[in-house]
């Protein structure tokens, strides 16, 4: 009885996510010929302050079905979804989050950049009073190597953004320690990096060193 209802379960969890992806998908084909009625419904929803994690997951699994259909105008709707916190949820939303993003990149590389640098910039942590910090940068790394993999040119953004992501002189030392040691982890999957990332940690350090003086 109780894996009858688990199957139950997960098989409304599908249909609600089929239904989902239809009304996005029918809300982005709108927006398209000009009527953004329904878009902005999506938007409201995905925004919801007090949409629960299960409601929230359906959406990302039914957005991941309707990533062809996102493109330039749809920055708002990528945007409100880079900025889950999704870090912090369990395993299993997790996973369905590395998938959308995975799907968005995959199908549309003007999203790369925004997706890379959201990643990056949470290699910087907001307070060191998180018990989960450990595991916070470790999915920051499971998901940008997961990127990197899908769309190895992603490694110019990556260039480009732990350089303007750097800490600047004045930030916690903590902070600044939490992102050196996230950039020398980053060289395990992208050691083409090797040479940056070591020039701008020296150089960056050597910097703040001499300002406080």
């Amino acid at each position: 009885v109780i894996c009858s209802g688990l199957m139950d379960t997960e098989a409304r969890g599908e249909a609600a996510s089929a239904v989902i992806a239809h009304v996005i998908s029918q809300a982005l084909q709108k927006k398209a010929h000009g009527d953004a009625s329904e878009y902005n419904i999506v938007l409201k929803e995905l925004s919801h302050a007090d949409i629960k994690d299960v409601s929230l997951r359906r959406w990302l699994v039914g957005l991941k079905g309707c990533t062809t259909f996102l493109g330039k105008g749809c920055e708002d709707l990528v945007g409100i979804t880079l900025d889950l916190d999704w870090i912090h949820k369990d395993d299993q939303f997790v996973e369905d989050y590395i998938e959308y993003l995975s799907s968005l990149v995959s199908g549309n590389a003007v999203f790369l950049s925004p997706c890379i640098r959201k990643l990056i910039s949470l290699m910087k942590p907001k307070t060191q009073q998180d018990p989960d910090l450990k595991l916070v940068f470790q999915r920051v790394h499971q998901t940008l190597h997961r990127m990197l993999e899908l769309a190895p040119g992603g490694l110019h953004i990556v260039q480009k953004t732990v350089q303007e992501l750097f800490p600047y002189k004045g930030k916690d030392s903590f902070v600044l320690d939490c992102y050196v040691m996230n950039l020398l982890q980053l060289l395990d999957y992208a050691p083409s990096l090797n040479p940056l990332i070591l020039e701008l940690t020296v150089t960056k350090l050597i910097e703040i060193d001499v300002s406080s003086v």
